[in-house]
């Protein structure tokens, strides 16, 4: 079917059966006119329907034609915007990699001079806030939005880990800390570096992690905000963005580790169209998720410690 509308909208194929058509219902016009068999005036009749039929039929299929090309023009377009975002991120991991090599040069010097093995070398949150950064300038680099009078972007760019290491005994609740932030003018929160109980805790971070959502969480405006948020510390938001970060686990299930936030403040905000907001969510800053996934694997494999009576 397909095919075949592809077939009928080619310039050659659309134009013989146009001129067809206005052929034929001009020789019956011709042999109509000026006569009085009424036979041939239905036929006319029968012909102009026709032609009318096939014109809509013509109609229907080029625009059914131009909405599946504006879907294909759309989807180059995300493709285009994620192989860009995975480009610079491919930066950010690079980075990580040159961070990590030279903390890892200073503890083999540590070992070989001084004998000691200083676990504190390698800084997880250090790491996480130089990824919160470089999203923050991928943002006011690419995205074109509206500045402060202090001529900057009112975005704040955060991330929340899952403190896995507290989980002991088994039946603890979970607990969630603010590793990571940025913003170019403003000290981050009250919050960062505090564990909090996700069964316990108020802030909207909180509930996310305790659903264990699954999907980019997105508040378009301050009404939305306002109905989720039950701090205090929401009064100048404009709009908050989630991504969340999952982690498959040893029993084939997976797990929430951490949570992209992007919030903004005053008059900034990503976009007021929610399809576009998740589509930066799921090509944009998913990639960047990538990358704290990653942070999370080595910062849980550089503090492993063997179970006890393992051999």
């Amino acid at each position: 079917m397909e095919e075949l509308k592809k077939l009928f909208l080619r310039p050659t194929v659309k134009a013989f059966f146009l001129g067809v058509l206005a052929l034929c219902s001009s020789i019956l016009c011709n042999v109509a006119v000026g006569s009085g068999i009424w036979w041939k005036w239905g036929l006319l009749i029968l012909a102009a329907g026709l032609n009318i039929a096939v014109l809509i039929m013509y109609a229907r299929v080029e625009k059914d034609f131009i909405q599946e090309l504006d879907q294909t023009k759309d989807k180059a377009d995300n493709m285009a915007l994620s192989l860009k975002t995975y480009s610079t991120s491919l930066q950010g991991v690079t980075e990580i990699c040159k961070f990590c090599a030279k903390k890892a040069n200073v503890q083999i010097h540590e070992i070989i001079e001084n004998s000691r093995l200083d676990c504190k070398t390698w800084n997880f949150d250090v790491a996480c806030e130089s990824i919160c950064k470089a999203i923050y300038h991928y943002i006011i680099e690419n995205l074109n939005l509206s500045q402060t009078d202090g001529g900057i972007v009112d975005i704040e760019v955060a991330y929340v880990k899952l403190v896995e290491e507290d989980r002991k005994p088994e039946n603890q609740p979970a607990r969630i800390s603010l590793s990571g932030y940025y913003h170019p003018t403003r000290n981050g929160p009250k919050i960062q570096g505090k564990k909090r109980n996700i069964e316990e805790d108020g802030y909207h971070d909180a509930q996310l992690f305790y659903k264990n959502v699954d999907s980019p969480d997105i508040q378009l405006d301050a009404t939305e905000i306002k109905s989720v948020f039950k701090n205090q510390d929401n009064k100048d938001y404009s709009q908050y963005l989630g991504v969340p970060v999952f982690c498959s686990t040893s029993e084939n299930t997976s797990k929430m580790v951490g949570l992209l936030e992007i919030v903004c403040r005053g008059e900034s905000v990503l976009s007021t169209d929610r399809k576009v907001v998740e589509t930066m969510a799921n090509h944009i800053f998913a990639p960047y998720a990538y990358i704290f996934l990653l942070l999370f694997k080595m910062d849980k494999a550089l503090k492993a410690v063997p179970k006890e009576g393992s051999k």
